[in-house]
């Protein structure tokens, strides 16, 4: 159980870490786009 909790919280912070680099890669685009 402890490796499943141990799972979960790193699969938390990738998840983190794509939304941001997500957030970021979307925000380039629109500027590409220029749409802001």
């Amino acid at each position: 159980l402890a490796d499943l909790v141990q799972l979960e919280e790193e699969n938390q912070r990738l998840r983190k870490r794509l939304a941001e680099k997500l957030r970021a890669e979307n925000a380039e685009l629109r500027k590409r786009l220029g749409l802001d």
